[in-house]
């Protein structure tokens, strides 16, 4: 049984390594683009934002996670400033929406990185790239990791829940009383292989409880 869980959660590991739109329709490396970014005080500032690779090819190559690159005037250098994570709370560059959290790829890795959302809600579900090679077509080919955070939370990355998982995810949902039983309860719908669906849930009941 146990063999089979895991099997299932690298299944859907693997699925999530299409959870993003980067086809060059969209989102063109070098090139500026409509957005925002929101400071640590709050203070949002629309502008224009250079795209960078979703990942660096080397250790100090700039990327998405690492830097943005924004300007008030795409047309005048002089307007461009260069923000790092910990500058920043988010930033929006195109279709791309960027939160800045204490996250750079691994379990005991600390430092401050963006990470993209691939779902909004209470707790968010984000992407953390990893540049891997190139392809045979040239082009960069990317790992990707699914993480998840609750508010300002300490992030949690998918496969982190392979071990304790009813006490952690019993955790994550704790506003719930309903829903931690039914995690608790091994009841059927809540278990290691429906983290996505339970989260999605509580995104919604949370929204539904604390309207503003």
């Amino acid at each position: 049984m146990k063999k089979t869980t895991i099997t299932g959660l690298f299944i859907l590991l693997s699925v999530c390594l299409f959870g993003q739109d980067w086809s060059t329709d969209i989102y063109r490396v070098g090139e500026k683009y409509p957005g925002y970014i929101i400071k640590n005080d709050g203070s949002k500032i629309e502008g224009y934002i250079q795209a960078h690779p979703r990942a660096a090819s080397t250790p100090f190559g700039d990327d998405n996670q690492k830097i943005v690159t924004f300007y008030s005037d795409p047309k005048n250098k002089k307007t461009k400033i260069e923000y790092k994570p910990e500058d920043l709370k988010e930033y929006m560059i195109a279709d791309k929406h960027y939160v800045a959290m204490n996250y750079s790829g691994g379990l005991l890795a600390k430092p401050v990185r963006f990470l993209i959302v691939k779902k909004e809600g209470r707790i968010k579900t984000c992407m953390w790239y990893e540049w891997t090679s190139f392809g045979s077509d040239g082009q960069s080919v990317y790992t990707e990791k699914e993480i998840f955070q609750k508010g300002d939370e300490k992030p949690l990355e998918l496969t982190s829940f392979l071990m304790g998982y009813v006490k952690k995810m019993s955790e994550l949902v704790k506003e719930n009383a309903e829903m931690v039983k039914k995690i608790s309860d091994k009841e059927k719908g809540y278990g290691v292989l429906n983290i996505e669906k339970i989260i999605a849930e509580y995104n919604e009941w949370y929204a539904k409880n604390n309207k503003q």
